[in-house]
């Protein structure tokens, strides 16, 4: 039986981890979204060891992200592998909203990256205006109150011939 969805908090308490490698990337998410969501707390893994190693360790409740934000070009492990190591625990860990946020328009990594258990695939875009909008409308669905964490089933509930949740996934 799967482990139940952490409870819902108050907007000022939420969190975000942004798996990023890029130092501009890092900078201009944290601008946006503090611009966006100034309430929001941001912690940053510039790869994907640290990621995983951070993922991994025992956390309270109260100190787990809410939210994360995956690029899959990672050194030391990709995004995929992150991805899938979050998906596979057997905690309400695994329950995390996940967005991957990557340079990538390769079908096969949006394919991937739902198999393994994405809620949403966006492609980072050049046009700061534009990036600022899609910023803005991520924290505002995925930290919003209407979003309840747990919407994410572990893989054991997931379809055995596409890998997909068996439960409607939100892409947004």
């Amino acid at each position: 039986m799967p482990a139940s969805p952490p409870p819902r908090v108050d907007a000022e308490r939420r969190r975000i981890l942004l798996v990023e490698d890029n130092p501009s990337d890092v900078y201009l998410f944290r601008h946006f979204i503090e611009e966006a969501q100034p309430q929001a707390a941001l912690e940053v893994m510039t790869n994907g060891l640290e990621a995983l190693t951070y993922l991994q360790k025992p956390m309270d409740p109260a100190a787990q992200p809410h939210l994360v934000v995956l690029d899959l070009n990672l050194p030391l492990h990709s995004g995929f592998e992150v991805l899938a190591s979050l998906r596979s625990r057997k905690d309400p860990r695994a329950y995390t909203p996940v967005v991957v946020l990557s340079t990538s328009y390769n079908e096969a990594d949006i394919q991937r990256s739902y198999e393994i258990g994405a809620n949403a695939y966006l492609v980072k875009t050049h046009d700061l205006g534009d990036y600022r909008a899609m910023l803005a409308a991520l924290v505002s669905h995925w930290l919003s109150n209407q979003v309840v964490q747990g919407t994410v089933p572990p893989y054991s509930e997931r379809s055995a011939t596409t890998g997909c949740p068996l439960a409607a996934r939100n892409v947004t």
